[in-house]
């Protein structure tokens, strides 16, 4: 067995990750195996031009602070797929939530007066290009923070939640796409675990019910008006702020109404399948059912039994259809060559795909 200098593996971490752009840890995408594989035409990547970048990362000192802060999310990540009753384990990732936290309150301080600067704005991450910002330290502390509300929930630590979520609302700098899941959660706790329970509920907890109820109301009108939640979370909004206003008493006349929330969804047309369902004594896992062959299947696999009757033929495929459909469409736009988004031959998506 032969073990490296830590200090030389951590050299050769950082490296890895400044070329191959990767901001997971080292080992998890296995970026140098599947470069090798590559090399010796193992697997094959598309087709495009390289354009190389050198200014992705402002200084040293910042490739090293947010490779450092990727790993402590890495960390919490693991963390948060435990099980909720293993509470040791988010009681250690809170803890380290807790650790970055005043740095979090810092930073954001910092946005806000910088959004008010212009030329200091264009000089931080405000001023570069919105996925750029993923390499940045701050990126990678707003991720450690949304791991905090993760595990501040597990812990039924609601307040401490409530807190977290609006630190993150407060800044529009880092995960944006985040924004509409963010208000949801944040009216659900108004609406359910930040309000005294309506049994046995005196006149005082009637006034706190119904402040709570107010403020779940704010804070969806809030979000449909926010430009940077994305249409699709609007229609979710709209169903949480009609079910509000019918608590409050709020008759449809008086209720809110905003054109960003006017979007008309076409129902989809429904099939309703039939089976014998097999008893799961652990009660855990995906249900399972009687399939035509006597083999227990899933769910999915008793429909496509179900369409083969009819003279189908079909696969579960969940959405590869519509995202490969998508990528051969729009390949010519995906792969285009821009500054800094194909920074090697080893991608199987630009840089700045999912900003």
């Amino acid at each position: 067995m032969v073990q490296l200098n830590p200090v030389t593996a951590e050299l050769f971490d950082r490296l890895h990750m400044v070329f191959f752009r990767s901001i997971s840890a080292l080992g998890v995408e296995q970026s140098m195996k599947l470069a090798v594989l590559a090399t010796i035409n193992q697997i094959r990547f598309p087709h495009y031009t390289v354009m190389r970048s050198a200014g992705l990362f402002a200084t040293r000192e910042d490739v090293i602070h947010f490779k450092q802060l990727m790993e402590i999310e890495s960390k919490m990540a693991e963390l948060c797929a435990a099980p909720v009753r293993e509470v040791e384990s988010h009681k250690q990732g809170w803890q380290m939530y807790l650790e970055h936290r005043d740095a979090w309150a810092r930073h954001v301080s910092s946005l806000n007066k910088a959004s008010s600067n212009k030329m200091a704005a264009s000089q931080g991450p405000v001023g570069i290009e919105y996925w750029k910002r993923h390499f940045t330290p701050g990126y990678a502390l707003a991720r450690i923070v949304e791991r905090g509300r993760k595990f501040a929930a597990n812990l039924g630590r609601f307040e401490d939640e409530e807190e977290i979520l609006q630190s993150l609302l407060s800044q529009t700098t880092y995960r944006l796409g985040k924004r509409g899941d963010w208000y949801e959660r944040l009216a659900l706790l108004y609406n359910t675990h930040l309000r005294p329970k309506k049994k046995n509920a005196d006149k005082e907890a009637e006034i706190q019910i119904r402040q709570a109820l107010q403020r779940a109301r704010d804070t969806c009108i809030r979000a449909i008006n926010d430009e940077h939640v994305h249409r699709v979370s609007l229609h979710a909004l709209s169903r949480q702020l009609r079910s509000i206003e019918q608590k409050l008493g709020i008759g449809e006349e008086s209720q809110y109404e905003s054109p960003r929330a006017l979007l008309e969804w076409r129902e989809a047309p429904e099939r309703t399948v039939y089976g014998v369902k097999i008893r799961n004594v652990s009660k855990r896992g995906p249900s399972t059912w009687d399939g035509d062959d006597g083999v227990p299947c899933s769910v999915e696999t008793l429909a496509l039994w179900r369409y083969k009757e009819h003279g189908y033929i079909g696969m579960h495929s969940e959405n590869e259809l519509v995202t490969t459909l998508f990528g051969l469409l729009f390949w010519d736009i995906i792969f285009h060559p821009l500054p800094g988004v194909l920074d090697n031959e080893y991608q199987n998506r630009p840089l700045d795909m999912h900003s």
